[in-house]
């Protein structure tokens, strides 16, 4: 008899919030009879929820488990979230911002553990883990719910970080808008991921190249910089632009790397020379010793940087002194 009582109280519990969501979401777009929430129920995402239990571990996909019968309704359920289209975006972005109270949670794992009445009810994770399979489902049109989601500074972290693992799974050409607007960001770890995205995306993604280029000189946290580098040179199809930026952009190694490649490539001599030219000024030694190399490998066609050559002879750095007398004899080579 206790049981049915507290089972009662639970479901009342439930019930009432829910109750007053449905008279506030009248207007909830519906197709064939059925409401956008309805249809989603249907859907069956990849991962259904994100695990973030575990401090300073990265997060785990919860996977969900579907019968085959499950196709069809989930092929209708497509089609119907195709059908609402951006009308849905209001419920769906809602949905996503949704999260469970402690005492929700507590009454949720409670009616789903009991087996007197069965009840179709999911958490906010499950429900917020559809809405984003729906979005998924929009392709571009999304981008404007995707984008207030990303940016909402009084959205929980794990939401926003979920939306972004979301997109990680989606189609890059519905994904990279929304990414591009999370690169100026105030959060740095959404600006980072944002930015980690991108590069994961490569030349799919490299309409986030001048967005990339505009934030990088303000970016002020070197970590943030050397993300967004690295992302330049994923997202750049170009390998001479490529390595350009990476002399600009990169930490010191991949900087001497780059000039390197710069001289065994030898193409492009009237934007890669002059490149190298000023970066025989780079303030590691090993990225002068690079460049000046570099300028040797490409011979005579780098006449224009003897001046600059000359004075890298008198370089501190004895290694580079030596780079550079040999350089002068193949550039010079009369």
């Amino acid at each position: 008899m206790r049981k049915l009582v507290w089972l009662a109280v639970a479901i009342v519990c439930v019930a009432l919030p829910t109750g007053l969501l449905l008279l506030v979401l009248r207007s909830e777009p519906s197709y064939q009879g059925r409401r956008l929430t309805s249809w989603i129920e249907d859907l069956s995402p990849a991962r259904l929820f994100w695990n973030w239990n575990s401090i300073g571990v990265a997060p785990t996909p919860v996977f969900a488990r579907y019968r085959s019968s499950q196709a069809n309704a989930e092929s209708a359920a497509q089609q119907a979230v195709r059908h609402i289209g951006t009308n849905g975006l209001p419920k769906l972005v809602q949905l996503i911002r949704h999260d469970d109270s402690p005492l929700a949670v507590k009454v949720l794992a409670f009616l789903k553990k009991q087996s007197v009445v069965k009840l179709k009810i999911y958490s906010a994770d499950e429900r917020r883990a559809q809405a984003f399979q729906a979005l998924a489902i929009l392709g571009r049109d999304a981008a404007p719910a995707w984008t207030e989601v990303l940016l909402d500074e009084h959205l929980s972290l794990k939401i926003r970080q979920s939306a972004l693992l979301s997109l990680r799974y989606g189609d890059a050409d519905a994904a990279v808008l929304p990414l591009i607007a999370c690169l100026s960001a105030t959060n740095t770890l959404i600006r980072t991921n944002a930015a980690m995205l991108l590069s994961s995306f490569g030349y799919n993604a490299k309409a986030a190249i001048p967005a990339l280029l505009s934030t990088i000189g303000n970016e002020n946290d070197p970590a943030v910089r050397t993300v967004f580098a690295d992302a330049l040179r994923h997202c750049e199809p170009d390998t001479v632009v490529c390595l350009i930026r990476s002399l600009m952009y990169d930490p010191p190694t991949f900087r001497a790397g780059a000039a390197t490649s710069l001289g065994l490539l030898k193409q492009r001599p009237e934007v890669s020379i002059p490149a190298l030219i000023y970066y025989l000024d780079d303030p590691d030694g090993h990225v002068r010793e690079s460049a000046v190399s570099a300028l040797a490998d490409f011979g005579p066609e780098a006449h224009s940087a003897i001046p600059t050559v000359l004075k890298a002879c008198n370089d501190p750095k004895k290694y580079v002194r030596i780079a550079a007398t040999n350089a002068l004899a193949q550039i010079d080579s009369h």
